[in-house]
């Protein structure tokens, strides 16, 4: 009879290490499953930050951790959207909010209305019919009435100072039992495509069952089993260059993150409690470190201070993020940009995936290949919308952007552009991270309109189209109005000292 997995051994660092000992703990510690962090020195920058989508508000529920703690802990700030300026050229800025927009008239969805208006003559933006948007531009948080809910589904995503919030993680993980060991990572023992155990600098060996990749970028124990390699999604991305620096904090509080897009990349601004975290992606074909440095206080609008880290830029999946018995987690399995909010979403994605497809037995896991394909299949989709961006742009005469747009486009993107453009609809597969609401506000806010708004739409008499309009900006404006502000809700939790233990 097969051996049951009893021990789990998770080798990393920052938040990957300790959600996927966390997560694993709380899934299996209570069916006797040991579950071994093994922490390794952080490789993080004092500005670096976690910019996150509103699935995080979920797992911290999932893992027992109190919002209240991480608003405390971490520097934290509500975001209820992306606010993209510059993208499309002399085009007003447009926020791609965490909510729907409209309701449907009927069958047919309130986009197709929202053009045949448009065409008329009508001058406002889509985003106007979203609590969301609208909340996110007067900084509020997404605390809505009951009324408002058949309307809207808003919710709210986290910036968060990336040390700290693994600190915070660390402290929950550590009270819910994990064993616990540190040091440097000195060899990776393989035989016969597994991982038998790790040996740290100071001697110490570590065995395990199942083991974890939440080594970060460096992948130290996936490379030695993962003999493929990972596939590079560089030649999809026209920027190769990412730089992190700090700038002040902006106030009244903005519970959105801005993506500004100038000549040789784009910079975000990310509002932290403390400050602005400020993440410059670029191309050094446009652009040098030195000439990166002095153009963000200018593109960013607030004053930077500190140094600035510069990094190389790559993208890419590894296929085989599960080999034997060791399973990459976070930027170990993948590597993204850092748009979207999609800091921790591919951790999150794998975590959940290996709880689902958990190995029965020690000494075969036949889950590895479903694992696989699930989770190549999310990333995908992720890459798919922040290459949307670049490939819908519309800053004409210059190369970095020129480029940007004639690039290759995936099959599977360029499916979804081509039918939303011809019919409204948004093809979806079952590995979406982004649903239908988000993929409309980003190509309506990228200029990317229909062909033709649904015949059905003409059955609507103008006039009671403009009341039905006129309504639905009068209720949102009404329910942002008692919207608690960013700002209140900070006053609340920030300016309280730690607790010593929660």
């Amino acid at each position: 009879m097969s051996r049951p997995i009893e021990t789990i051994t998770v080798v990393g660092r920052d938040a990957a290490l300790w959600l996927s000992a966390l997560g694993l703990q709380r899934a299996y510690g209570k069916v006797g499953v040991k579950v071994h962090a093994i922490e390794l020195p952080s490789l993080l920058q004092p500005n670096d930050v976690l910019s996150t989508l509103p699935t995080t508000y979920g797992l911290h529920g999932l893992l027992g951790i109190a919002e209240n703690n991480v608003f405390r802990f971490a520097k934290a700030s509500y975001v209820l959207g992306q606010r993209f300026a510059g993208w499309s050229g002399s085009r007003p800025p447009f926020m791609h909010p965490y909510d729907s927009t409209g309701t449907n008239f009927g069958h047919v969805d309130f986009v197709h209305f929202w053009q045949k208006a448009q065409r008329a003559g009508m001058n406002v933006p889509f985003e106007n019919f979203s609590i969301g948007a609208v909340a996110a531009a007067q900084g509020r948080i997404a605390d809505l009435r009951e009324s408002a809910t058949p309307f809207s589904k808003a919710a709210q995503g986290f910036n968060l100072d990336a040390f700290s919030y693994g600190q915070l993680l660390k402290a929950y993980a550590l009270k819910s039992g994990i064993a616990h060991s540190q040091g440097i990572l000195e060899k990776v023992d393989v035989a016969e495509g597994a991982v038998m155990s790790v040996t740290l600098a100071d001697g110490t060996r570590h065995e395990g069952d199942l083991f974890v990749d939440a080594t970060g970028p460096q992948a130290s124990l996936i490379s030695q089993l993962d003999e493929a390699g990972p596939d590079s999604w560089d030649h999809l991305y026209p920027c190769n260059r990412m730089m992190v620096m700090a700038g002040a904090p902006v106030s009244p509080a903005p519970s959105y993150s801005h993506i500004q897009a100038f000549r040789g990349g784009w910079v975000g601004m990310f509002p932290l409690q403390d400050r602005t975290a400020i993440v410059a992606v670029y191309s050094d074909d446009e652009l040098s470190d030195e000439d990166m440095t002095q153009s963000v206080p200018v593109l960013s609008s607030v004053p930077v201070s500190g140094d600035a880290v510069v990094s190389s830029l790559n993208t890419g999946l590894r296929r085989n993020a599960w080999v034997g018995n060791c399973v990459a987690l976070g930027e170990a399995a993948v590597m993204l940009e850092p748009l979207d909010a999609v800091s921790l979403h591919p951790l999150h994605t794998g975590l959940s995936l290996l709880v689902d497809h958990f190995p029965a037995a020690a000494d075969a896991m036949p889950q590895a290949r479903l694992f696989n394909r699930k989770f190549a299949g999310h990333m995908e989709n992720i890459r798919d919308f922040q290459l949307a961006h670049y490939r819908l742009n519309q800053r004409y005469d210059e190369p970095l952007w020129d480029r940007a747009r004639e690039m290759e486009t995936p099959e599977r993107l360029a499916y979804k552009l081509s039918t939303f453009k011809a019919t409204g609809q948004v093809p979806l597969h079952d590995d979406e991270a982004f649903e239908k609401e988000n993929w409309t506000s980003i190509m309506i806010g990228h200029n990317h309109l229909l062909d033709q708004y649904h015949p059905l739409v003409d059955g609507v008499p103008d006039a009671e189209l403009m009341q039905r309009f006129q309504a639905m900006l009068k209720f949102i404006a009404e329910e942002v109005s008692e919207m608690t502000s960013l700002s209140a809700h900070m006053e609340l939790y920030a300016p309280q000292k730690p607790r010593s233990s929660f």
